[in-house]
């Protein structure tokens, strides 16, 4: 024999399938495990979409009042710019009819001092 040729011994056809049953075995560990991250991630998934469709149906009601809120200040709104257009016409009212305080009897002032506190009260 020549030094380049070094004896390796052939494998058994026993010792072949042992090798390739203890591969398929491995293989088979390495699938199970894979499997089983695979259905904890999918588990946590589910669990994390449970989550966000419990976020998101909150969010829709929070939604909802908030519409409400909106609908009712709006309306409110109204309500005080019709107030505010009535004070104005008040006020001009008020106003084109003044004279100066010193002409205006006793009778006359205490009116329109009843008038003033009125249109303040409306104000606050």
């Amino acid at each position: 024999m020549s030094s380049n040729n070094i004896y390796k011994p052939k494998l058994t056809e026993l010792e072949a399938y042992q090798i390739a049953l203890n591969e398929i075995q491995r293989l088979k560990a390495e699938n199970e495990l894979m499997r089983n991250h695979i259905k904890s991630a999918e588990t946590e998934c589910y669990v994390q979409l449970g989550a966000l469709r419990v976020s998101l149906e909150q969010a829709d009601k929070d939604g909802d009042i908030l519409r409400a809120e909106i609908e009712q200040l709006k309306a409110e709104n109204e309500k005080l710019k019709e107030s505010d257009k009535e004070l104005k016409e008040e006020i001009k009212y008020i106003l084109s009819n003044c004279q100066p305080i010193s002409v205006l009897s006793t009778e006359e002032k205490l009116h329109w001092v009843t008038c003033s506190i009125n249109m303040w009260s409306k104000l606050k």
